[in-house]
């Protein structure tokens, strides 16, 4: 595989919402008492109080959050349980919004996968809006095949090519590859034959979200991947040995303001 200029994402065999089933089937969730359907019932009516649109009015698309969690999460360091839901224009994944508790203390850890700006509002006390800058797909030379099958066979190959890393205060960890993709779409509304979302993980809480998408524009048909950050660590991508990708780390007063592509929102209730 090579890297070509900085540009974005595949297509499933089964549907965005069949593949979301099979997921919170075989996802594990953290061996804990609150990993349990009350407790999602719970985050999945705080991530029912929000509402998204694009901030520039430019695009009339509705967004919408998928009806499900594509993955729970939870970590050591007082995450026992969380769930991530994705944000949705037709059925390609413009952002993510991982939810989880301490106690009373709520968080919604929000992050945009596309450079358009984003709005997100219905918390009391916050309106999230992403800031769209910087934010480019990067082109891979790799063809894209004609059958659909043999793109979604494609995608998971390009997948396993990429490695990730974080580095939390000065602790230095390789993140994993979630095993499978955590969403999968056919999305021709967007120049799109289909697409994936990848996470790399510490345990089971997603650090870096990853798309790859098959384009075509025109008669022309590339693959393109962007990187999401979802930790405030400093984070690194490479493919095979070189790096493509990095972002720095994110100071607790900085995670907190709601006018960047990343940020956590914290509720007392």
């Amino acid at each position: 595989m090579k890297l070509c200029c900085p540009l974005v994402g595949g297509f499933a065999v089964i549907t965005a919402v069949a593949l979301a089933s099979l997921l919170a089937q075989e996802t594990p969730a953290p061996q804990n008492p609150m990993a349990n359907a009350d407790h999602l019932k719970t985050m999945a009516a705080r991530v029912g109080r929000l509402s998204m649109k694009y901030a520039s009015g430019r695009k009339p698309t509705a967004l919408h959050v998928f009806d499900r969690p594509v993955m729970r999460t939870g970590n050591k360091e007082g995450n026992p349980d969380g769930a991530v839901w994705l944000w949705l224009d037709g059925q390609r994944p413009v952002g993510a919004l991982c939810v989880w508790n301490r106690g009373p203390l709520w968080y919604s850890e929000n992050t945009a996968i596309v450079g358009e700006v984003l709005e997100v509002t219905g918390w009391p006390n916050a309106t999230w809006r992403s800031n769209g800058g910087g934010r480019k797909p990067m082109a891979l030379e790799d063809s894209v095949p004609e059958s659909p099958k043999s793109r979604q066979r494609t995608l998971r190959a390009l997948a396993l090519e990429f490695t990730a890393r974080e580095d939390r205060l000065g602790i230095k960890s390789e993140l994993r590859l979630f095993p499978r993709p955590i969403y999968e779409y056919p999305d021709a509304d967007h120049d799109t034959l289909g697409g994936a979302v990848f996470a790399f993980v510490y345990g089971t809480d997603p650090e870096v979200l990853m798309q790859i998408e098959a384009r075509q524009e025109g008669g022309a048909r590339r693959w393109e991947v962007q990187f999401a950050r979802m930790a405030s660590a400093e984070l690194s991508v490479k493919l095979r040995e070189k790096e493509i990708w990095s972002v720095p780390a994110i100071s607790r007063e900085e995670v907190v303001k709601t006018n960047a592509d990343y940020c956590i929102i914290r509720e007392d209730k």
